[in-house]
């Protein structure tokens, strides 16, 4: 492979939200070829990730500016995440022809089955503009949605995260995009007298990918630190819809699969639908990748000190 995939996770307060960020950081590893981290926290977290060693790790301290504009709708987030699309772009000038850029978020884990098909993405699929990936969503246990995000583009000022920062957008190219749909319809013309049954042109500017197994999101998963990450949510997002989350984040008195089963009812009404939802459906334990395994189920984030040196040992991604 001669293409590069540089990696970049915003950060703020992680640790107290229950963001399993250092298993992300590890399964990012096996994908990226640096991983850039800019962090804002006010916790524990800037000290956690100071323990990490290794080279192709880079942090950065970026503070987050909370206004009454960019927290309406969590645009707080993009905005963040956009500054550092922009500093990316100025530290990897020098590689920026065949360099592509993965957007991972603190809850986001590769499954191992699926690292080097990740990799080989830009060679598999040459050309595209960017590069939308499947996830599978949890609350806890339970799978509460799937969806493609686009999160990987080859790297260039047209690459921004948009609306909450679910997911990157890239800007620009329509018309090259066109003459190439153009192009494709002429020749389905030509060879089959007739024109496609869709005339897309977002067909010639991204990529669907399916990869063996999803990119794991978990969205809400240590019970008793629920409400901690709703509370910062609702700053983030001035939005009185988490409200209700939050009195259901609350109640001790029910069971772990009834408080989950709870807040996938709730979240459901609050936020809308995604493409797909699944509120019944339990993925089994040996189907997530093996670095969740052990801590599934638990009710409160731990740093595992295996993790650090696992993460501060790991080589060369082509090693």
């Amino acid at each position: 492979m001669d293409h590069r995939i540089v990696c970049f996770m915003p950060s703020y307060n992680l640790f107290s939200q229950g963001y399993p960020f250092l298993e992300v950081i590890y399964s990012s590893l096996f994908v990226c070829d640096k991983m850039y981290i800019f962090d804002g926290s006010s916790d524990e977290t800037s000290k956690i990730l100071s323990m990490l060693r290794n080279e192709r790790i880079k942090i950065a301290r970026m503070e987050w500016n909370f206004t009454q504009r960019n927290t309406r709708r969590g645009e707080v987030i993009a905005e963040m995440s956009n500054r550092m699309i922009d500093q990316i772009i100025r530290m990897e000038k020098e590689n920026t022809p065949k360099t592509f850029i993965y957007y991972i978020q603190a809850n986001e884990v590769f499954h191992e089955d699926t690292y080097a098909q990740i990799r080989s993405i830009p060679d598999a699929y040459p050309g595209y503009r960017g590069y939308l990936l499947y996830y599978y969503g949890f609350y806890g246990h339970i799978l509460r949605g799937e969806q493609f995000r686009l999160r990987m583009a080859p790297l260039s000022k047209n690459v921004r995260a948009i609306h909450d920062g679910w997911t990157l957008n890239v800007f620009g190219g329509f018309l090259e995009s066109l003459k190439r749909t153009i192009r494709h319809e002429a020749g389905m013309l030509l060879r089959y007298g007739k024109l496609n049954d869709f005339l897309w042109i977002g067909n010639a500017m991204y990529r669907y990918v399916y990869t063996k197994k999803p990119i794991f999101r978990y969205s809400l998963i240590f019970r008793n630190i629920v409400a901690k990450k709703i509370q910062t949510h609702k700053i983030m997002f001035k939005s009185g819809a988490f409200e209700q989350l939050l009195d259901v984040s609350t109640l001790d008195n029910i069971s772990d699969d009834q408080f989950w089963m709870e807040l996938v009812k709730i979240s459901t009404k609050v936020q809308g639908k995604g493409k797909k939802e699944f509120p019944q459906l339990n993925v089994s334990l040996d189907e997530h990748p093996k670095i969740m395994r052990d801590i599934l189920g638990l009710r409160e984030y731990k740093i595992r000190d295996e993790i650090v040196k696992e993460i501060n040992t790991l080589s060369d991604v082509s090693d």
